[in-house]
């Protein structure tokens, strides 16, 4: 492979109203300017990559707000679901007692025992079952009326 032995002069002229008025000139070789100019490519490309990534980063922070309200809102449906879900336990408990007491029929005692622990209550003489947990009891009673005429 031939070297290439081309060099470019660069001729630097100060300006007139200094009082050194000597010229400086300097020389690169075709080499040396496409190594710079390469060199300046990837700085570029390099600067281009972090700016880039700065703004990402930034836009993700942003949404970082939204996501803890999303996040706050999602907890609140979650314990209304789970307090609904135990008042549906307790809702259907007293539907099956009505409805044992409106045929004249006794139910199982372990029915009895499960329906209560559904519904979060002791049963008779069982010291073991936990107590009712009085914070997660709804605030609106049954009617009893309602509850007859279904």
């Amino acid at each position: 492979m031939a070297r290439d032995e081309r060099r470019m002069t660069f001729v630097v002229v100060p300006h007139g109203g200094s009082k050194n008025l000597s010229t400086r000139s300097y020389e690169l070789s075709y080499r040396t300017l496409r190594l710079a100019a390469i060199a300046g490519g990837v700085v570029a490309v390099l600067l281009f990559l972090m700016a880039a990534s700065y703004v990402w980063v930034g836009a993700q922070a942003a949404r970082v707000p939204f996501l803890e309200r999303q996040v706050v809102e999602l907890q609140k449906e979650r314990q209304e679901r789970e307090r609904l879900a135990r008042q549906l336990a307790r809702m259907q408990a007293t539907y099956e007692q009505i409805r044992v007491m409106l045929k004249g029929e006794l139910p199982p005692l372990d029915s009895i025992e499960a329906r209560a622990r559904a519904a979060g209550g002791q049963v008779g003489g069982d010291s073991t079952a936990p107590p009712a947990d009085s914070t997660a009891t709804d605030e609106a009673a049954v009617d009893s009326g309602d509850a007859k005429q279904r």
